[in-house]
């Protein structure tokens, strides 16, 4: 089967966790032997330069094309609405690149709702069926904007079929829309299980590891998960690893100071993959402090290598955290984080880790995932 992705990007050295959702697949996709291709329009404010118009390059035998012309900024200036009908010409140029160049596509495959809405166009000039994946935090809100709601009544009455990678966002889509979407979870990368153990990892034994993964916006809660630490207080051998960056880095390094937990807590910045797993590795617990998630990646990564894990109740991470293998505590509460890292420290031989990864790996492995996408691409393909 030819798969065209629709992507918000694609892993790159300086921004290796753009896109990483939408590469699992994709490299999942072409393992089991699908031509894959990767098509995304670069809407990002950044304070770096790009090269204008389109960009081609392979990776891992997969054809990835991007667009970049004006970043998201152009919102403000021109309206969102026009902002997207821009992006939807863009999106309509790679399209026809990838035509010419590369494939036929028997399906497209759009990752987050602002990917989807342009989808559906493509699907009215090319005649090709769209399947949904949705991940977008913003729908996971009580309320939704006027311009959320215009994209979602565009998009989903018109996908082929529509998928929630958590029941939580798929209620939430229904609330917003009246319409009910399959859940099929998001994926671990297979390197996480394969690097579990990896004999070039050497654990400190003298100290016990806290570690929280993620970009450093309000949305993730490392505020309330310091002051949980702090609150906490462990001894000097207890230490909290977070792992991200982002605009809030200056505010949680100065949070770190005014606590005086230099010593014990530590921003390491944006890492890639392999940085992410040799850090979890010599870790002992994983911490998800989030405001919001729909279903956290970080979260199964964590699982994946065997950690028990601390999580708010975010969305989603009651579908994947229990007892077995780990404590789950209210958004926000600062008190109630600081008790739950004390009892997992203190509890921390119950947890059986390969136990916890083996799990993992059953439930969210790519083996596992794929197939079940694999299904809905057939079935979608077979009723056009």
């Amino acid at each position: 089967m030819r798969i065209l992705i629709i992507s918000r990007g694609y892993p790159s050295v300086r921004d290796p966790q753009f896109g990483s959702f939408e590469r699992d697949h994709a490299e999942a996709l072409t393992a089991i032997g699908h031509q894959v291709a990767v098509i995304s329009v670069d809407r990002r404010f950044r304070l770096y330069w790009r090269r204008l118009g389109v960009s081609r390059k392979k990776s891992a035998g997969i054809s990835v094309y991007s667009s970049f012309l004006l970043p998201n900024v152009f919102f403000y200036i021109w309206g969102e609405k026009l902002y997207f009908h821009i992006a939807m010409l863009q999106l309509k140029r790679l399209y026809r690149l990838i035509e010419k160049e590369c494939m036929s596509p028997d399906v497209i495959c759009s990752h987050y709702l602002y990917n989807t809405a342009m989808a559906v166009n493509l699907k009215r000039y090319f005649h090709v069926p769209v399947v949904a994946i949705e991940h977008w935090s913003k729908l996971s809100s009580e309320k939704i904007s006027p311009f959320v709601r215009w994209l979602g009544q565009k998009a989903y009455p018109q996908v082929d079929s529509l998928l929630a990678v958590s029941t939580s966002l798929a209620n939430r889509i229904c609330q917003h829309f009246g319409i009910q979407a399959k859940v099929i979870h998001n994926m671990v990368n297979g390197d996480f299980f394969k690097n579990r153990m990896s004999s070039d990892v050497v654990k400190c034994n003298e100290c016990f590891t806290f570690v929280n993964v993620g970009s450093l916006f309000p949305i993730k809660g490392q505020d309330v998960l310091i002051k949980a630490f702090a609150k906490a207080n462990f001894d000097n051998n207890v230490k909290l690893l977070i792992v991200g960056e982002g605009r809030r880095r200056m505010h949680l390094q100065n949070l770190v100071e005014t606590l005086n937990m230099q010593e014990k807590v530590t921003l390491l910045g944006r890492k890639n993959k392999d940085d992410i797993i040799r850090i979890l590795s010599s870790s002992d617990v994983f911490v998800l402090s989030s405001l919001s998630e729909n279903f956290s990646v970080a979260v199964i990564e964590g699982l994946a290598m065997g950690l028990p894990v601390v999580a708010t109740l975010c969305g989603g991470t009651d579908e994947c955290i229990s007892d077995f293998n780990g404590l789950l505590v209210p958004v926000g509460d600062i008190e109630g984080l600081a008790v739950a890292l004390k009892q997992i420290y203190v509890n921390y031989d119950k947890y059986d880790k390969v136990a916890i990864a083996e799990d993992c790996k059953r439930e969210y492995s790519p083996d596992v995932i794929v197939k079940k996408l694999e299904q809905v691409f057939i079935e979608v393909v077979n009723r056009k």
